[in-house]
């Protein structure tokens, strides 16, 4: 049950790690903010020891503490990126291509939580990636298009509007998803509590 839960809270660490850095690639290539580069060790060591988890997996109190201290680190940089519901196009599509990114990797987190410990649950989160795959691909289009210059059209605005305001609405369960990783990384609970 010890791995269950850690391997869970490693796919939710992850999935922030790579909206965070995504939020900042996009901030960073519309010119509305400087890119914060921290990301990559970050990202590449958790990606790692997912990787690598199997069934027999157990993070040793290293490992937790080195975890624990990233999340600290991940819940400061959320905190900086809350959504401001006045925000500008370029920090709202920042927003909006940090959630959309963030949830296909939650997705594909799960997915390989799933091919260790529970085949059902691996199944529907394919299912979730390719539609998340479809809304990333759409969202990378419309910053691609802003960053070159273009303009979106009332409906583009319109779909972004919306994307973001339900991130805006599901802002304060950041925090809650964060404390449960972090009991999940210290091996509370039974898995899946927060994936």
């Amino acid at each position: 049950m010890v791995g269950r839960a850690q391997l869970d809270g490693l796919v939710v660490l992850y999935t922030y790690l790579q909206r965070i850095s995504v939020y900042d690639r996009v901030i960073d290539g519309l010119g509305a903010g400087r890119r914060d580069d921290g990301w990559s060790g970050p990202l590449g060591e958790v990606g790692a020891i997912i990787g690598r988890f199997d069934r027999g997996t157990r993070l040793d109190a290293a490992e937790v503490a080195h975890l624990l201290d990233i999340l600290d680190t991940v819940r400061a940089a959320m905190r900086r990126r809350r959504p401001d519901p006045d925000a500008s196009l370029p920090e709202r599509l920042a927003v909006v291509a940090g959630d959309l990114h963030g949830g296909l990797h939650h997705s594909e987190g799960v997915v390989r939580w799933g091919e260790i410990y529970d085949a059902a649950a691996a199944r529907r989160h394919r299912q979730r990636a390719v539609a998340h795959r479809g809304l990333v691909n759409t969202v990378n289009e419309y910053v691609a298009r802003a960053g070159a210059g273009g303009v979106l059209g009332a409906e583009e605005l319109a779909r972004i509007d919306a994307w973001f305001t339900k991130v805006c609405t599901g802002s304060p369960g950041i925090e809650r998803d964060l404390r449960r990783a972090g009991e999940a990384l210290r091996g509370q609970g039974g898995g899946r509590s927060v994936c």
